[in-house]
């Protein structure tokens, strides 16, 4: 539906009802990112912020890390931009050489940084390691590699 102005609109339409009938109802809802919310711009606004700025500051966006930087986006900007609204974040690690084939600490992201501005202002509470890619380590390991330099990161570990 994002690839088209009408079928953004028609997406923004649908997360608003079916954010009223999870608040009704005693229910979290969000919305995860792909890429094409930051590659994708219509009236000269990626499509995250067109969904963002029109939905309630009570919907909260789960930000995945690598998809952002995948689509051209700003995972420190799109933070500050959103204080408060990102209870969980997908911390995925991205490359602009290697793509998703890299690891947390090896990759473009300054971690220690993005998860202490999570904390502060993002109003994160949950860190999910999503890592998906095979080419350079072994599914499952990748995954324990990660959140093992997240723990450390946080001092957690």
């Amino acid at each position: 539906l994002l690839k088209t102005e009408s079928g953004l609109k028609k997406t923004i339409e649908h997360l608003s009802w079916v954010h009223e009938i999870c608040k009704k109802n005693g229910f979290k809802d969000g919305y995860h990112n792909h890429d094409i919310e930051f590659s994708t711009l219509y009236n000269q606004k990626t499509v995250w912020d067109s969904i963002f700025e029109v939905l309630p500051e009570d919907f909260p966006l789960v930000l995945d890390t690598g998809n952002a930087m995948d689509g051209g986006g700003d995972p420190f900007a799109v933070v500050m931009k959103y204080p408060k609204r990102m209870p969980v974040v997908h911390a995925k690690p991205f490359s602009h050489k290697d793509a998703y084939a890299t690891m947390i600490g090896d990759d473009d992201i300054d971690w220690p940084a993005f998860l202490s501005l999570c904390l502060k202002t993002g109003g994160t509470q949950v860190f999910i390691v999503e890592y998906g890619n095979s080419i350079k380590y072994e599914p499952y390991k990748s995954s324990r590699l990660c959140l093992d330099r997240l723990r450390k990161i946080l001092g957690r570990g």
